[in-house]
């Protein structure tokens, strides 16, 4: 699933990857954060999310595994009053396709990101990664 973007990261030189799967996309980033002693600050609306799955989540389809990863993340994230609970759970859902979770520098951002359109990946900026608060993501 992931080779060729793989291949495309160690070409061009990323600082960290990861592939987003049952730790979801908060525990992974949390996980990272928290590696490089660093803060990930992530814009929700930046972030792709299925349309059917908010519904799916509204209706109640909340799997335990979201809801142990929110309890694992929660201490660390700081969410935005705006942000519904039913967010909280898809950026924390186990229940995800496998992309990956990349830090790179911003003077590579943009050479990785043409590299992965050439390639037909999706690239999505989703945040970025400051040196303020250790360990900890902060949504947007």
């Amino acid at each position: 699933l992931n080779k060729t973007a793989s291949e495309i990261c160690q070409l061009v030189g990323v600082n960290a990857v990861t592939d987003i799967t049952g730790f979801g996309l908060l525990g992974h980033a949390l996980e990272m954060a928290q590696a490089g002693k660093e803060e990930f600050v992530l814009n929700y609306q930046d972030i792709p999310v299925i349309p059917e799955a908010i519904d799916s989540v509204a209706r109640g389809f909340v799997p335990g595994g979201a809801k142990a990863n929110h309890l694992y993340t929660a201490p660390n994230v700081d969410y935005p009053p705006s942000l519904q609970r039913e967010q909280h759970w898809l950026l924390n859902d186990p229940q995800t396709s496998g992309g990956l979770l990349i830090s790179v520098s911003e003077s590579k951002a943009e050479r990785l990101r043409d590299r992965m359109t050439d390639a037909g990946i999706k690239s999505p900026v989703i945040g970025y990664v400051t040196a303020e608060r250790a360990g900890k993501i902060i949504i947007r």
